[in-house]
């Protein structure tokens, strides 16, 4: 293998090592209680090594970030194996994005659900990079609410105000995680979000 292979290898796992640590210890103690040394060291590497790919604990959860939010976008972008009517591509689309996220519970619950320890910012490179995912989040979403439009399944309106409602209603049945302890399961989580988007949660009228 040539040298300046092994070593664009090494430099790879390396980075992939920290990212994955960054994911642990943010996870643990959000944005400001992490340190540059614990990531180093979880990921099996002296403090001083994470300085050759990372500049800043800024840096290391950015490279988080992209990390974790590729891979939700990636569910966006991808098609049932089967052909699913709208409704049933929601449901199969939100257990697979809930999945997603309690698999990343700790992570998710204290960059998203919960107040974040860092402010999503537009001006800041940081906080530009949070914002564009989550509008790239929702315009994919979006296209996924314009065909229940074209179904028939949901009144005429804005896919991204559609979408946007979903996300909050996901987000904001998630803020349970931290006290559920992984004892409901993905299934039923989706169920209720499902039920509520479509009924919302008053007593249906009797006729």
């Amino acid at each position: 293998m040539p040298l300046n292979s092994r070593k664009q290898r090494e430099a790879e796992l390396a980075r992939t090592s920290f990212v994955e640590a960054g994911v642990q210890v943010f996870s643990k103690k959000g944005f400001h209680g992490a340190t540059m040394d614990e990531i180093a060291r979880l990921a099996g590497y002296s403090p001083g090594a994470i300085y050759r790919y990372f500049h800043s604990k800024d840096e290391v959860l950015m490279a988080v970030i992209e990390r974790i939010g590729e891979r939700f976008l990636e569910q966006v972008r991808e098609e049932p194996p089967v052909r699913l009517d709208f409704v049933d591509r929601l449901r199969w689309f939100a257990i697979r994005h809930t999945q997603l996220a309690d698999d990343h519970r700790d992570f998710f619950a204290t960059f998203v659900v919960n107040n974040p320890a860092v402010e999503w910012d537009r001006t800041t490179t940081l906080g530009a990079k949070a914002c564009q995912f989550f509008d790239d989040l929702v315009t994919g979403i979006a296209g996924l609410m314009a065909l229940g439009i074209e179904e028939g399944v949901l009144r005429p309106g804005d896919p991204k105000r559609y979408a946007r409602l979903f996300t909050s209603l996901m987000k904001g049945m998630a803020e349970g995680w931290p006290a559920d302890q992984r004892t409901t399961p993905v299934a039923e989580w989706v169920e209720q979000i499902i039920d509520i988007f479509f009924h919302g949660v008053a007593t249906p009228k009797e006729h």
